[in-house]
């Protein structure tokens, strides 16, 4: 699924049209795709520390309880019995005569609570989960990782680098998992964790990237004063 991302726009600059979207698709490349550095900068999504580095609210708990150890909580309060008691509750609501389904759920919450010792099932309750079966996540992978689908789409290198206007270049990832428009956007259930927006140390890197390129263009090394860029390449995302 396509997500066309950052809109990069620097303000216009004395050495031109020409230098100027050069060097825009410079600092493009050089965070899609990589450039002067061995990986892209946009990778920096993928590693650790990323939820700090972006700002990304924190994992729920069942959630993260499961990608550090394979546990997450299931519905209906079952996440809070044991093995043994999940067995026992599901052998006495097979034995059970037909019920009106609101009968059958009031049931089935009493006899969660009778094994509970009388507590009623709580999503507060600390011990809200059990094991997973079938593959285990590896502990302490980074945010947005766990298969390494997405990361692998976003920073394999291949995204295409447009130039919309001499003052506008638009970086495009194609072919990436359909949950990366879930992160990018959100969702009502989850907020939004942007795989491809850059920080303000990505934005400095971008930078530094067309200023490299335009002291080259120039044949000027370090003439481009960083007072001229710094803050200059402002970038917003949209995704489709």
């Amino acid at each position: 699924m396509p997500l066309p991302v950052a809109a990069l726009a620097l303000r216009k600059l004395e050495l031109g049209k020409a230098a100027l979207t050069n060097a825009l698709v410079i600092a493009a490349q050089e965070y899609a795709n990589g450039g002067y550095r061995a990986e892209p900068i946009v990778r920096r999504h993928f590693t650790k520390g990323n939820q700090q580095r972006y700002g990304w609210p924190s994992l729920s708990r069942p959630y993260a309880l499961w990608k550090e150890g394979g546990t997450v909580k299931v519905a209906g309060g079952v996440a809070f019995l044991s093995k043994a008691q999940r067995g026992a509750l599901a052998a006495h609501m097979s034995a059970l005569p037909a019920l009106p389904p609101g009968a059958r759920k009031g049931e089935r919450a009493r006899k969660i609570s009778e094994f509970r010792g009388g507590k009623a099932a709580s999503k507060a309750d600390p011990a809200a989960a059990v094991e997973t079966p079938g593959r285990k996540p590896t502990p302490g992978l980074p945010m947005l990782v766990l298969t390494g689908s997405l990361r692998d789409g976003v920073s394999s290198g291949r995204a295409r680098v447009a130039i919309s206007s001499p003052t506008l270049v638009v970086i495009t990832w194609a072919g990436l998992p359909e949950y990366a428009l879930y992160h990018q956007n959100g969702t009502g259930k989850m907020p939004k964790r942007s795989p491809v927006n850059p920080s303000k140390e990505d934005v400095a890197d971008m930078i530094a990237a067309a200023r490299r390129f335009l002291s080259s263009a120039t044949g000027t090394a370090g003439a481009v004063a960083p007072g001229r860029l710094a803050g200059a390449l402002p970038v917003r995302a949209r995704a489709n």
